[in-house]
């Protein structure tokens, strides 16, 4: 994934990562401080805490989304 966002990073303005491992930190920081959104879709258990920190308001947690969006069946 780092290959081809930093390969295709000319062609985007915003990023969204669906992973929350701190490997990613590094091109996450390089690809803001060229000017690309970052927001990061992840389970917030499972997310590195230095991730979140980086992204601030832009973490998703799949988990919160799920229970949102989650649609009760017809009886």
């Amino acid at each position: 994934m780092t290959f081809y966002l930093m390969k295709e990073k000319d062609n985007f303005d915003q990023a969204i990562i669906l992973s929350g491992d701190g490997d990613f930190l590094p091109v996450l920081k390089y690809l803001q401080n060229q000017g690309k959104k970052i927001i990061v879709l992840a389970r917030g258990p499972r997310t590195a805490r230095e991730i979140k920190q980086f992204v601030g308001s832009n973490f998703r947690d799949f988990e919160y989304l799920k229970n949102r969006l989650k649609m009760e069946k017809k009886r």
